[in-house]
């Protein structure tokens, strides 16, 4: 297959991006899959990365954690649905597949995860093709570390209350390890606050000192890889390794599974 064919059949299909779950992790996921582009197609000019649809309205997703915990009503799952239909439209419009991702963790719980996926199976979505940002990350844990037992994982209190990541991982054969119980409102805490948590103030010396204390719990607790389960943690703790102990950002591995069927799908 010549390179320039290649190019022709990757140029009618795009990688989408529902972003604003929060609005920063959408920037991370983007410039992932332009970083890991070259990793499956030369890149030699500006046309020869992915064609990317990034939408973003945080307005219309409303907070996951805030669903799960029963202090909203609205399930966010319904708004995502009908931005994954315009972005279907798009798609189809330009005679187009798309590969969609949906960078929160935690919108990958069964119940909003759950509900979107039943409003789109209402549609006609030959066009696209919505991928599970937790199950890539398993699936990367199972090619990348497969001797590993034990897996650390740092999350919100609805990834961590509803097993979202347990779920996938236990049948495995993995067990899951997480900061004590009586330190999670203090991790949740370090992601939301509204005065200096990340998702005001990105990454602060005092988010930095927290993550770190809770990668150090993990550590103790025999931590053999562990999961930033929450898309603002790699801003923090962003060098891909605590003592020695691989950190898996999620966003990147979903970015390698979008690219990898965008490009194997030829």
């Amino acid at each position: 297959k010549t390179r320039k064919g290649k190019m022709k059949q990757s140029s009618q299909k795009a990688v989408a991006i529902l972003g604003g779950v929060g609005p920063y992790a959408g920037l991370i996921i983007h410039k992932h899959i332009l970083d890991l582009n070259s990793k499956f197609t030369p890149i030699q000019c500006d046309q020869d990365y992915v064609n990317i649809i990034h939408y973003s309205f945080s307005s219309q997703i409303q907070d996951r954690t805030s669903f799960l915990l029963k202090k909203i009503t609205t399930n966010p799952g319904l708004g995502a649905a009908q931005l994954m239909l315009e972005i279907n439209e798009t798609a189809a419009r330009q005679d187009r597949k798309v590969f969609a991702i949906t960078p929160c963790n935690t919108f990958h719980a069964p119940p909003i995860f759950g509900a979107m996926e039943e409003e789109l199976a209402k549609h006609k979505m030959e066009n696209l093709e919505v991928f599970n940002l937790v199950k890539c990350t398993v699936g990367h844990i199972r090619e990348s570390y497969p001797n590993a037992k034990k897996i650390g994982l740092m999350s919100t209190s609805g990834t961590r209350e509803f097993r979202i990541y347990h779920d996938y991982l236990e049948p495995l054969g993995f067990e899951v390890v997480q900061v004590d119980e009586d330190l999670q409102d203090e991790l949740h805490d370090t992601i939301y606050n509204q005065e200096w948590g990340i998702k005001v103030k990105g990454k602060t010396d005092k988010s930095v000192n927290n993550f770190k204390k809770y990668a150090e719990q993990l550590k103790q607790k025999g931590a053999e890889t562990m999961i930033l389960g929450c898309t603002e943690i790699p801003m923090v703790l962003d060098e891909g390794s605590y003592e020695g102990i691989p950190l898996i950002d999620p966003m990147e591995a979903a970015a390698r599974s979008v690219l990898a069927a965008l490009y194997g799908d030829q």
